[in-house]
C-alpha cells in the first residue's frame, strides 16, 4: 500500500510537470504570435514597407524566448529602431526577424541606445 502510494504521487507530480510544460508553451505561443505581428508593424511604422513576417523559425524561436527571459519591451523597441536605422542592416536588406532575433545582433543594437534619427527612417528605404 505504502508503494502504491508513492507511485500516485510520482505520478501525480509528473502530470503536474506536464500541464505546467503545456502552459508555459501556450504563453510562448502567445508572445511569439504577439511579436511577429508587433514585428509587422514596426516594420510598416519604420519603413512603410509591409511586414510579412508569417512564421518563425526553429532557432529565431528559441533566440526570441532567450530574449523574453532577458529584456522588457523597451529593450526590443530600442533594438529594433537601431536595427531599422542601421545602413549596413537596410543595404544588406537584413531587417527581419532572423537577423533581429540573433542574440549578438540584438545586444549590439540595444548597446546603441536610444537616439533621435538624422532623418526620418521611411527615408532609408525610398
Amino acid at each position: 500500500e505504502e508503494v502504491e502510494e508513492e507511485v500516485e504521487e510520482e505520478v501525480e507530480e509528473e502530470v503536474e510537470e506536464e500541464v505546467e510544460v503545456q502552459e508555459k508553451e501556450k504563453s510562448f505561443i502567445h508572445k511569439k504570435e504577439s511579436f511577429i505581428n508587433w514585428f509587422n508593424k514596426q516594420k510598416e511604422l519604420k519603413t512603410g514597407k509591409k511586414g510579412k513576417v508569417s512564421v518563425l523559425s526553429s532557432t529565431d524561436d528559441n533566440n526570441l524566448k532567450q530574449l523574453f527571459k532577458g529584456y522588457k519591451l523597451s529593450d526590443f523597441k530600442i533594438a529594433l529602431d537601431n536595427m531599422f536605422l542601421s545602413t549596413w542592416a537596410v543595404e544588406n536588406k537584413m531587417c527581419y526577424p532572423a537577423h533581429f532575433l540573433r542574440i549578438d545582433n540584438f545586444n549590439k543594437y540595444l548597446a546603441q541606445g536610444s537616439k533621435e534619427p538624422k532623418e526620418p527612417i521611411k527615408n532609408l528605404y525610398d
